[in-house]
């Protein structure tokens, strides 16, 4: 089981330099906020910046199904609302196995399996994202995605 990097993003800023943006994973698993900067210049490496994970060791056998994760997700989204959640009112509009730190928001160097899940509901305009623990469902994060400056 090893690494590897994915092309995600080819971006230019002036002539001569190119940024290329690759996302780490691990076992075909997204490893969540890693990800490598190539930066060249003149189409030589000019530096390289980022953050990627060293020794990933999990395991990947016990993994609730994404039933199971959507329908844990609709419970926890739902004592979020006001109003009670219905099937048509929920949509899930990006849901991803990853591979996340263990201390997420912050860094221990060790690593879990869970579900990055985006949510919404069409009646209040509401948008959640949760990251869901893969083995008992816990919720590791959650953020709401309104954007509410403009």
């Amino acid at each position: 089981q090893a690494s590897s990097f994915i092309l995600e993003k080819n971006g230019f800023s002036k002539f001569t330099k190119n940024h290329l943006k690759y996302q780490q994973k691990f076992n075909h698993i997204p490893v969540y906020g890693n990800y490598v900067f190539l930066h060249t210049k003149e189409g030589l490496v000019d530096h390289i910046t980022g953050h990627w994970a060293k020794n990933i060791d999990i395991p990947f056998g016990e993994s609730l199904d994404s039933l199971t994760i959507v329908n844990r997700t609709k419970e926890i989204f739902s004592e979020d609302q006001t109003s009670d959640i219905t099937s048509k009112d929920f949509e899930i509009n990006h849901f991803e196995k990853i591979i996340i730190d263990k201390s997420f928001p912050k860094t221990s160097g060790y690593y879990r399996l869970a579900y990055d899940v985006h949510v919404s509901s069409l009646s209040d305009q509401r948008f959640y994202q949760y990251i869901i623990d893969a083995t008992n469902g816990n919720v590791i994060f959650s953020q709401n995605l309104e954007c509410t400056y403009f």
